[in-house]
């Protein structure tokens, strides 16, 4: 077998094993799931699932790294744009993620061992970066610092995404999102 072949092979493994952990999650909860489980519903061997994933909560990684990505870039032509614009413009494209991600993957996110919640990452350091400059340039009170702020903002946007989650998607969450955030920024406009 050649090298993309054992690839594609590769991929196509790994693939089944998060397929069908968020197939089994899905049905039995995060807490509710083994790696076990994960490994029969695949149909692979433990070792195959180690191979690809050092936890439970690693098959989330991916998930989380598209995010990052996505939550990274910006539009050109943002860039001469208010800096309370471009950070609505990010926090409906944080509720479009969530949406995007659909509400099934959304309620195993949301679980008390999901790590990646209280790691910091580069999506939280972009809007740190946009309520830095919206600080700087005098649209944002400079108290509490961009760092506290990113803080709470995620904190309320995570609340919501729950929100979302528990009533079972009966809302649009990138307009209630974009609604309530816009009335808690305008606490913190001087």
């Amino acid at each position: 077998m050649g090298g993309r072949a054992i690839e594609r092979k590769s991929d196509r493994t790994r693939q089944r094993i998060f397929d069908a952990a968020m197939a089994i999650m899905s049905e039995k909860g995060y807490q509710g799931v083994t790696i076990r489980d994960i490994c029969q519903r695949a149909e692979v061997s433990i070792g195959s699932f180690y191979r690809y994933f050092e936890t439970k909560s690693d098959i989330l990684r991916g998930m989380y790294e598209n995010g990052d990505q996505l939550m990274q870039e910006e539009a050109p032509e943002l860039a001469d744009r208010p800096w309370m614009e471009r950070i609505m413009v990010f926090i409906a494209k944080y509720a479009q993620l969530n949406i995007d991600t659909g509400l099934a993957a959304m309620r195993i996110l949301y679980n008390p061992e999901n790590t990646w919640f209280t790691q910091t990452r580069p999506m939280q350091q972009k809007l740190e970066s946009l309520l830095a400059g919206a600080q700087e340039a005098g649209e944002l009170a400079t108290e509490p610092s961009a760092a506290e702020l990113t803080e709470l903002l995620f904190v309320c946007m995570r609340g919501m995404c729950y929100d979302w989650c528990i009533s079972h998607g009966e809302y649009d969450l990138k307009e209630r999102m974009t609604h309530q955030m816009s009335l808690l920024m305008r606490a913190f406009i001087p």
